[in-house]
């Protein structure tokens, strides 16, 4: 009779783990979805036109402050996930302390810059608000997401806790619950007649629940008693705070890559063509949004199989990421050139036409990203940053500035086809170069 050996064991929770997490996640996105699209006519009908853009245009202005995590988020998960593999459960409950505590510094400090920058400078006039009585809101408004933003950003570490410890399935339920209150509660507010201020906190206020909610769940899923946390200890934090550190350079790159071609675009060739980038963007992103779903789940996967040294598995385990983009992913996108004008043109009322040489652009562009996320998640896996981080930004300037010269020379199509060119010379080939020769070394360095 033979007997399964203590790697495959592990593999196959290890298998079981990801393919909970990707299903929980397929669901927490639908689910995300469908009540984010419910909130809308309810917030409109509440809030009116213009208080309901000002509430948008500062939930995606703080939004902006996602890079105060330093990584430590990432830095969290990864170490979690290596303390996991070496079964040693109780340091990975030590690393989420120390996660939290970093991140309730960072969140305390970026509370007091931005309450003063409130305070201090003019921005209500820098987002174009004109009436006082309006502006008065806006001030009370921001006030609260602020502070419900600062409180959270040290709660989502326990998200990234779950998924180290292969319990991302239990992130995400979690998730489609806040989803799901936060609409009970916008309900709620808009027939309470709270104000604007009383909106946006009933709006933000779940988030922070819904993650204390989930910590709960985790520590009751891993037998660890709240009341008995550790300390978080100075070497920990100043580790963690170490490890994270290099992820916030490609998050602020990610950043760009997204925020500035639409401000480039309206800039050169008015604000009317940012609606066929934004739609083409949009509808493109939803092949995007399915990747997503499963390389979050095999970023901690790796993370494991690799402090176990079932290298074995990570080669086939990247294999099979790299196939699955291919068919799952790519291949819709780079047909995009057939299906995308006819989809957007129904999708905007017959408002927008795409010209097929854009649509194909737009498709190929998004398919070159789509290919680069799998090398990028393994590399992360493993906390290999600095490569990606050099040829990433190298690939973020070439782009945007292939944008800023091609735009006024070549119209819409040259911001696909810079993206595509920076994408394809720069960070394909050196992303796939190191992820290739990263899996042929680690084990013989380890």
């Amino acid at each position: 009779m033979s007997l399964t050996s203590p790697t495959e064991v592990a593999a196959n929770r290890r298998e079981t783990a990801l393919w909970q997490g990707a299903g929980a996640s397929v669901v927490a996105k639908a689910v995300s979805a469908l009540c984010q699209l419910a909130q809308v006519p309810v917030a409109i009908g509440y809030l009116g036109n213009e208080l309901f853009g000002l509430w948008m245009t500062l939930v995606g202005a703080l939004a902006m402050m996602a890079f105060a995590d330093l990584g430590i988020g990432a830095g969290v998960q990864n170490e979690a996930a290596v303390h996991f593999g070496k079964d040693r459960a109780d340091d990975a409950q030590r690393t989420g302390v120390n996660g939290l505590a970093v991140l309730g510094l960072s969140g305390v400090g970026l509370a007091a810059v931005l309450i003063i920058g409130s305070v201090c400078l003019p921005w209500a006039r820098w987002i174009g608000v004109p009436d006082p009585e309006i502006e008065a809101e806006a001030h009370s408004g921001l006030l609260v997401l602020i502070i419900l933003f600062c409180a959270n950003l040290p709660l989502t570490v326990l998200a990234r806790l779950a998924y180290g410890l292969q319990l991302g399935w239990l992130a995400n339920v979690w998730y489609a619950a806040i989803n799901m209150l936060t609409l009970a509660v916008v309900l709620a507010a808009s027939g309470g007649r709270v104000g604007f201020a009383g909106f946006v906190a009933a709006a933000a206020a779940p988030s922070v629940i819904g993650h204390v909610a989930l910590g709960v769940h985790l520590f009751r899923k891993m037998g660890w008693r709240i009341f008995d946390m550790p300390r978080p200890d100075a070497t920990g934090m100043a580790r963690l705070f170490k490890q994270g550190l290099p992820f916030t350079l490609p998050q602020l790159g990610a950043l760009a890559l997204s925020a500035m071609p639409p401000v480039l675009i309206s800039a050169t060739l008015g604000p009317a063509m940012v609606t066929p980038w934004s739609l083409c963007q949009r509808l493109l992103g939803l092949f995007s949004v399915l990747q997503h779903v499963i390389l979050t789940q095999l970023w901690p996967a790796f993370s494991e199989a690799h402090a176990r040294g079932d290298y074995d598995w990570m080669r086939r385990a990247y294999r099979r990421s790299v196939m699955g983009t291919g068919l799952l992913i790519v291949l819709p996108q780079i047909t995009f050139v057939v299906w995308g004008g006819p989809a957007i043109l129904i999708w905007s009322h017959e408002s927008v036409l795409i010209a097929p040489a854009l649509a194909l652009v737009f498709g190929l562009q998004a398919a070159t990203f789509s290919f680069g996320q799998v090398p990028v998640y393994l590399l992360n896996s493993l906390g290999r940053l600095r490569g990606q981080t050099a040829y990433g930004l190298i690939a973020v300037g070439l782009a945007l500035g292939g944008i800023w010269w091609g735009l006024p020379r070549y119209g819409l199509i040259a911001g696909p086809m810079a993206l595509l060119l920076a994408w394809c010379v720069i960070f394909l080939p050196f992303s796939y170069r190191e992820a290739s020769r990263t899996l042929r070394t680690v084990a013989r360095h380890d």
